[in-house]
């Protein structure tokens, strides 16, 4: 038994090391040490737009007509999922029994000698005889024959078949029109969200448009990136603006506090990756276990096979989501950009893109104080594990240093500087390379120059002065440095607000042209500064000694023509004349500001001159086809009359009436020869057709002119089309 002992444990160590080398295989996972070995992080702030120039093109405006719309949209199946299990044991046992048997052989000899004596003719025999007896017996001992052990699993060991169900499986009603409620009333939400959440008091919107850009150093980090943004009021620039007299909307945003601005991620706030994976598992686990041994002269054997199988079919989507922001509160926002999944490597960070798009409420105090207002961007980024979510150490002080030395060092000129530089403490160093880092982070070239000038203002860091640097170097150390900005957690940027634009139209004679008895419509060329909202328009007409306003209908303006869009109604819908256009007038003024701070300058003429235009109608398409296959119709002596051939197709016109111009209709058929009816010298026809029309009165050289109208259910004429035959002499 001590050998079945050792062959067990034997067997189960290599059972062991097997599962642990798959396992190992399986659960490969790449990290870094820290953040420096992921990559830079880039943030910037590309776009900023006032949000009446932009609102306009950011409404959806989803088309989902109703709730039984939205109710065929609702709970759907997201996925199927088969599974099939098999668990099967075997144990065979094979003992081969000692063996014993016994030999025995018993011999005989015979010997046998005769004499022959011949005495006066009479022979006499003699004889003699002897027998020899030999017994000999053996026994023999034998050890058993070790029988072959079965490993064959117990019989129809298969995975069972699948059951599908005979129905589908039903969803609960009420639940299903309560998802559909919330569907409908969502999409309505979300038509009129863009419309509705610019609307706060004391408050400027803006379209604030960030790129973010991940430059991971290898391509199989498995890394989702979080960053906190905070928006708050900058420096600003320019002179203080002078404005009218305050309105009362302008005194009730007096405060003395300073408010913050206000974001709202409403563009884009969720991109989500999706692959739709048709999963196929099987796990299947197997253990074999045949131990030979002999006792005594007993040989066996003991077998045992264990079989569990798992199939797992899976059909669903996997969503992985790529972009997720979100506020934390009024100024701040969470951003999350996730891991992509890749074929190869599993959910890593790649090399991207992001644009983050928002809107932005800016406080109206922000623009009282300087021409250009200003806001920064203050931003935090770490790296957390997208299986355990664990953060990423970021670089040690030690590391941002030695790496600042290896740019900026050679600028420390003798030795006696780079003592004193070695002998600061990493805090005093960690506050002198901000003062290089922070300005580049900015954009701020003028107090990277100060910095590098030793130029110090009152607490700056006396290491700032250990420094020697050449100018014509600056734009080479600035661009060295800037490596290390991009790897910092902590970066900033600062960015101009868009003020106003002004109102300008060159004075110009207004085109008023009717373009139906209900619309008219004035196009005015060389605006500028026109955005939705901030003009308005009406029409002064004149009737008799009164004159009558009628407001604009819709503004609309082209920025890249400069062309500004004005419609009315016109004075035809409610039965009225046309006016006297002489004595009548267009009126273009600003439209009324809420904020003195937010309201344009505008250079408008007071009126505008019209001159009237009616747009003529176009022609109406007849409802039909018209060919022929020659325009030479053969005179034929012998019974004085020409021929031709007609294909009337594609008639969508209730009919179509057929005249002739240089000869008389002397009969009409179809390809079939079947007559067709003529009237008056007029064919009508409701379908399409192929006319053989014979005429008499042709004249050689002359010509024959078909014409075909058409005509609707009224009987109005839809259109017409005409042929020009020349007549040509025969046999």
């Amino acid at each position: 038994m001590k050998n079945l002992g050792k062959v067990s444990a034997a067997t189960a160590v290599l059972l062991l090391l097997a599962g642990c080398q798959n396992s190992k295989m399986l659960a490969q996972h790449n990290v870094a040490n820290t953040t420096a070995d992921v990559g830079p992080i880039l943030i910037s702030v590309n776009n900023i737009s006032r949000w009446d120039q932009v609102s306009g093109a950011l409404k959806p405006n989803f088309t989902l007509k109703d709730g039984d719309a939205a109710l065929n949209l609702v709970v759907p199946a997201t996925a199927k999922i088969q599974e099939q299990v098999l668990s099967a044991f075997a144990f065979n046992l094979g003992v081969g029994l000692p063996q014993s048997y016994s030999e025995s052989a018993k011999t005989k000899t015979l010997n046998l000698n005769q004499t022959t004596n011949t005495t006066e003719g009479v022979a006499t025999t003699t004889g003699t005889s002897t027998t020899t007896q030999n017994n000999t017996a053996t026994d023999t001992k034998k050890a058993g024959v070790v029988p072959t052990a079965n490993t064959v699993l117990p019989k129809d060991a298969t995975l069972p078949a699948g059951t599908a169900p005979t129905v589908d499986i039903g969803i609960d009603p009420m639940l299903k029109y309560q998802a559909a409620n919330a569907l409908y009333q969502e999409v309505q939400l979300l038509n009129r969200e863009v419309e509705f959440a610019a609307k706060r008091k004391c408050y400027v919107p803006y379209m604030v448009r960030m790129q973010i850009s991940t430059l991971p150093y290898r391509n199989d980090l498995p890394y989702d990136l979080h960053a906190k943004a905070s928006f708050f009021e900058g420096p600003g620039e320019g002179e203080t603006p002078t404005f009218a007299a305050k309105s009362i909307a302008d005194k009730a945003c007096d405060s003395k506090s300073s408010p913050l601005p206000y974001v709202v991620p409403l563009l884009v706030t969720d991109n989500l990756e999706k692959a739709v994976k048709s999963r196929a598992v099987e796990v299947a686990k197997q253990i074999g276990l045949a131990v030979n041994f002999m006792v005594k002269g007993v040989g066996a054997n003991i077998g045992a096979n264990n079989l569990d199988r798992d199939v797992k079919s899976i059909l669903a989507n996997d969503l992985n989501s790529l972009l997720t922001v979100s506020r934390m509160n009024d100024n701040s926002l969470y951003i999350r950009l996730g891991a992509s999944n890749q074929a190869s490597a599993g959910r890593t960070i790649v090399s991207k893109t992001y644009d983050v798009s928002l809107l932005m409420l800016v406080p109206i105090s922000y623009l009282e104080k300087h021409s250009i207002p200003i806001l920064t961007l203050y931003t935090h980024t770490e790296f957390r594990d997208s299986k355990d979510g664990a953060v990423l150490v970021g670089k040690d002080a030690a590391s941002v240093i030695s790496q600042f030395e290896k740019v900026a060092g050679r600028y420390l000129q003798t030795k006696e500087v780079r003592a004193k530089w070695e002998a600061l403490a990493n805090r005093d160093k960690m506050e002198a390379v901000g003062r290089f880092i922070l300005p580049i982070q900015q954009s701020n070239y003028g107090k990277f120059k100060a910095a590098t000038d030793g130029q110090m203002a009152s607490g700056e860091p006396p290491a700032l002065q250990l420094f020697t640097f050449k100018k014509e170097y600056l734009p080479s150390l600035w661009t060295s440095l800037s490596g290390i900005a991009a790897e910092s957690p902590f970066q900033s940027a600062s960015f101009a607000l868009p003020t106003v634009p002004d109102i300008s139209i060159v004075n110009q004679t207004a085109l008023l042209r009717e373009i139906n008895d209900k619309e008219m419509e004035i196009v005015l060329r060389e605006a500028e500064g026109v955005v939705a909202g901030n003009i308005s328009a009406h029409l002064k007409l004149r009737y008799g000694k009164e004159d009558y306003v009628f407001p604009s209908e819709s503004v609309t303006f082209d920025q890249t023509r400069r062309l500004l869009r004005l419609k009315f109604t016109s004075p035809v819908k409610w039965g009225l004349k046309k006016p006297d256009f002489a004595k009548s007038e267009l009126v273009v003024t600003p439209a009324p500001c809420l904020y003195s701070a937010d309201c344009p300058k505008s250079s408008i003429p007071s009126t505008f001159k019209l001159l009237y235009a009616k747009i003529p109608k176009n022609k109406p398409e007849p409802g039909f086809t018209l060919r022929t296959t020659l325009k030479e119709v053969i005179y034929r002596t012998t019974t004085a009359d020409a021929q031709i051939k007609l294909h009337i197709d594609k008639l969508t016109d209730a009919k179509a009436v057929i005249t002739l111009l240089g000869a008389e209709i002397k009969a009409v058929e179809d390809e079939n020869k079947k007559p067709i009816v003529v009237i008056k010298d007029t064919i009508t026809i409701t379908t399409p057709q192929t006319l053989i029309l014979t005429m008499n009165n042709v004249k050689v050289s002359k010509k024959v002119v078909v014409t075909v109208v058409g005509k609707d259910l009224k009987g109005v004429d839809t259109g017409q089309k005409k042929i020009e035959f020349t007549v040509v002499a025969g046999s």
